[in-house]
């Protein structure tokens, strides 16, 4: 799968899906450091859905890591989800 290489690119080469239909692979978008901006700064992947709780992977000034959505920080800079085209059609035929 390719990606584009920034979040803002990313953003635009997904399809948008709401945030009660993330699968695994899915993108979620945010806000950079400023809740009240309405542009994409930050990405990061779902890696699990269990018990309605969505966990994430992502880069940060800590290195890669792993946290719930939504939490006090990211749950105000949300702006939306995204699938990738290509995994859409795998998870079609699953």
């Amino acid at each position: 799968v390719k990606l584009p290489r920034t979040s803002r690119q990313m953003s635009s080469f997904t399809s948008r899906i709401s945030i009660n239909d993330v699968q695994k692979g899915d993108l979620l978008f945010f806000t950079g450091r400023s809740a009240s901006s309405k542009t994409v700064g930050h990405v990061t992947m779902v890696i699990d859905t269990t018990g309605g709780q969505i966990k994430m992977m992502h880069s940060s000034s800590r290195g890669i890591v792993i946290d719930s959505y939504p939490n006090s920080y990211y749950g105000k800079r949300f702006l939306h989800a995204g699938r990738i085209p290509e995994l859409e059609n795998l998870l079609s035929w699953n």
